[in-house]
């Protein structure tokens, strides 16, 4: 019959196999649970800023920017520049003795001065909207690329830790194999499964 010995050896072997598949088992489950909770937080964090971009762009984008500070500072300027040289040209003109025509020439010149600084002024607010969407596409991008690769990075964390969960069963497995093969080498356990006359 069966020895006391060989009995608990591979009961116990057994039970070690079947704990150690077990805890492999918990383990892969609560890894693959920590990794989705931080790819989550990742993602809502990477969300959050990336509607925080969006409103930083709408609001700057539909900005008049002829209402900025420095574009009024420079009209401004320009409009006092204008203005003084008109009047000088008036004083001139009545000291001189010059005509109506003269007058008009020196408005029609300060007219198109004026032109051209509100034409530089749309030309400058077309090229800031143009940085503005290069700016605004870069972050979004960026945004979009952390997202990927935090995906990317969490699949191949969890191959991993799948891949180990395998081995560390597969580990398991061959010490219960182990143990029963050696139980089974024993004189009395193979006797067991010997036919008898």
């Amino acid at each position: 019959m069966l020895t006391m010995a060989i009995a608990p050896a591979i009961v116990a072997a057994i039970i070690g196999g079947v704990a150690s598949l077990a805890s492999t088992g918990i383990a892969a489950k609560n890894s693959k649970e920590q990794a989705n909770a931080a790819r989550d937080a990742y993602n809502r964090e990477t969300e959050a800023q990336r509607r925080k971009n969006e409103t930083w762009y709408n609001i700057r984008s539909n900005q008049d920017y002829t209402k900025r500070a420095d574009v009024q500072a420079a009209l401004t300027k320009q409009r006092e520049l204008i203005n003084e040289r008109y009047n000088q040209s008036r004083a001139t003109n009545v000291v001189a003795g010059g005509s109506e025509a003269a007058l008009a020439a020196e408005k029609e010149a300060a007219n198109k001065a004026m032109g051209e600084t509100i034409a530089n002024i749309a030309a400058a607010g077309a090229a800031n909207q143009d940085k503005l969407d290069q700016m605004y596409l870069g972050m979004d991008n960026a945004a979009s690329q952390n997202m990927a690769n935090a995906g990317y990075n969490q699949n191949m964390q969890q191959a991993q830790q799948t891949a180990q969960a395998g081995a560390q069963a597969s580990g398991a497995a061959v010490q219960m194999g182990g143990a029963l093969v050696d139980a089974l080498k024993d004189k009395e356990w193979s006797d067991l499964f010997k036919k008898k006359n």
